[in-house]
């Protein structure tokens, strides 16, 4: 949670595509009358109604820099052939994980 003190949308807009990942995070912006004064917090709102889609699959990254570089962009295929998504990790970041 980010409190920031301006009345600029443009510079909260702006922090929030530079500290969030909208892959994996979900931004609310509100003004502290709006956060103080809200029905629910957004920390506590149920998760009843999300399905559990956790899937774990090992993934085998001895690949080409190139095909490294699609998976990061396109996801991984799934068992009938079809990328599930961007995984959101660049070519740096999926030769870490290679090394582990």
């Amino acid at each position: 949670m980010f409190l920031v003190s301006t009345n600029s949308k443009s510079v909260i807009s702006d922090i929030a595509k530079e500290y969030s990942n909208s892959l994996v995070n979900k931004t609310v912006q509100k003004s502290f009358r709006e956060f103080t004064k809200g029905k629910i917090d957004i920390l506590e709102q149920p998760t009843d109604s999300f399905e559990n889609k956790y899937i774990t699959k090992s993934v085998n990254l001895n690949l080409s820099e190139s095909n490294l570089k699609k998976i990061g962009k396109e996801g991984i295929k799934d068992e009938k052939g079809k990328r599930r998504g961007t995984l959101g990790l660049d070519i740096q970041s999926l030769k870490a994980i290679k090394s582990c």
